[in-house]
């Protein structure tokens, strides 16, 4: 496993933006829509009276944003979506599920971190 995982550490970075984007256009929220900010309130009582130019992107995911997708892809891999119990997790778990959860972890880091795992 140390062997894939070095290999996937060496491997070309994928492209930031075509994970942490997000398709919300800025001047034509609707009012009872969720913020494009990511903090999980409407728009009209999140940002609806702050200027573009002072609110957090909505271009990009934020940091909130991106770990809940992390715990998301996690649950997911792991099954806990479907019914496993923590239990199921530890007796199941195999090479394939560490490498893809492994993928989701170094995702946003890219190929010159100089991370090492062993």
């Amino acid at each position: 496993m140390e062997i894939r995982i070095t290999k996937m550490l060496l491997a070309e970075p994928q492209t930031m933006g075509d994970h942490f984007k997000k398709q919300i256009d800025e001047l034509k929220p609707s009012i009872d829509d969720l913020c494009g900010c990511g903090s999980n309130f409407k728009y009209k009582d999140c940002c609806k009276n702050v200027p573009i130019e002072f609110r957090t992107s909505w271009t990009e995911l934020s940091i909130r944003e991106r770990n809940l997708a992390f715990c998301r892809a996690i649950k997911d891999v792991l099954g806990l979506n479907s019914g496993k119990t923590w239990t199921d997790v530890r007796q199941e778990m195999n090479e394939e599920q560490i490498v893809e959860l492994y993928q989701f972890l170094l995702l946003p880091l890219g190929r010159l971190t100089q991370i090492y795992i062993h």
